[in-house]
């Protein structure tokens, strides 16, 4: 038999892991998303389906569910595909529902998620020990054409996960490798965060792109068509801090161009997979976590990382202070800092052993 997989947020993320799943043999025995108009849709639409050259794949509906503890009691492995900032209120709204025989596994972590999430667990009361992990990104580069169809432009051959504790790495990876073939096991939990590197292209791609997003350009043209130039050498920079920052915590991480060539290999990304309504166009194309996700739980992390080494990161600071700026939020008090994530040394973000 098969693993039951719970996906716990329905969006562009969530319904490529259905079908990608379920294209593999897993049972998805719940779709679960908080938004109700959203679920109503889905409901609605009756049937799933993937489309594009990389995965063509169609289901009758999962069960679709509002309430997370239900969502999660009958799955064997729980796929957490919500923006990272949601992960505490995930985690306390399973506490009491999860059991230590079931995986749950947070898609994508960024830096410090699964040491939040296991925190949100106990404080949520739950007295079980379940088995939770990372991926350092989403296995697709995805996003929603309508409900019910999602755009798989590709499917990635290599993403860092890892278990916290971290000698569960092996465990988690191999018992998940049947669906998701492109897992690779990384030393621990803070190697799969500082490979997250979507917010060294997304926070600088939106910021030095506000003028066009804001006369709605994005919703006719692809996001990656507008980081070349002077916004692809800040990219860079953002970039070579974070690889720094690696090499200062003992982790040799790719760069870029090099990280995005393993990940992909020769495959052709496609970024036209069927028509969009102009409803889901530029949503699709720049959604709001480039901001509101990549700042606090990306960017912030790394600069706070870095002044717990000693490793300055003055364009990534410069780029949060910049969405503090346009956003008229205080992301260096919402993000996840070493002191929010309450690490007093750097084997404290490893993933340590016990709860």
């Amino acid at each position: 038999m098969g693993d039951r997989f719970a996906i716990v947020g329905a969006g562009n993320g969530g319904l490529a892991l259905a079908c990608y799943i379920a294209s593999r043999g897993g049972e998805i025995a719940a779709l679960c998303d908080r938004r109700r108009e959203w679920l109503s849709e889905l409901k609605a639409a009756n049937r799933l389906r993937s489309v594009g050259p990389h995965l063509e794949w169609e289901m009758p509906m999962p069960p679709l569910v509002e309430d997370v503890a239900e969502a999660v009691r009958d799955a064997s492995v729980v796929l957490v595909v919500t923006t990272a900032n949601a992960h505490e209120e995930v985690a306390s709204a399973m506490a009491r529902a999860v059991r230590s025989d079931q995986r749950v596994v947070l898609c994508p972590g960024y830096l410090g998620g699964s040491l939040v999430f296991r925190r949100g667990l106990r404080e949520g009361g739950c007295r079980a020990e379940p088995l939770v992990g990372e991926l350092a990104l989403l296995p697709f580069a995805a996003r929603v054409l309508e409900p019910g169809v999602v755009g798989v432009r590709a499917v990635k051959r290599w993403v860092l996960c890892a278990a916290a504790p971290r000698e569960r790495t092996g465990e988690l990876v191999e018992g998940l490798r049947r669906y998701l073939p492109m897992l690779d096991p990384a030393r621990d939990v803070l190697e799969v965060g500082l490979n997250n590197v979507n917010p060294v292209v997304h926070v600088p791609g939106t910021l030095l792109n506000l003028g066009l997003l804001e006369t709605g350009w994005f919703a006719k043209v692809d996001f990656y068509e507008a980081l070349v130039g002077r916004v692809a050498g800040v990219i860079g920079k953002l970039d070579e801090e974070r690889v720094r920052l690696g090499a200062a915590l003992g982790y040799p991480l790719l760069p870029l161009e090099e990280f995005d060539r393993k990940s992909y290999g020769e495959a052709r990304r496609v970024y036209s997979v069927g028509s969009v309504s102009e409803r889901w166009a530029e949503a699709a194309n720049v959604p709001p976590r480039y901001l509101e996700e990549d700042v606090p739980m990306g960017l912030v992390p790394l600069v706070s990382v870095g002044r717990m080494v000693g490793v300055q990161l003055r364009a990534s600071e410069l780029m949060v202070e910049l969405a503090c700026l346009v956003q008229g939020t205080d992301y260096w008090a919402s993000g996840r800092t070493v002191e929010r994530l309450g690490a007093r040394r750097v084997e404290d973000l490893r993933g340590e052993a016990g709860r």
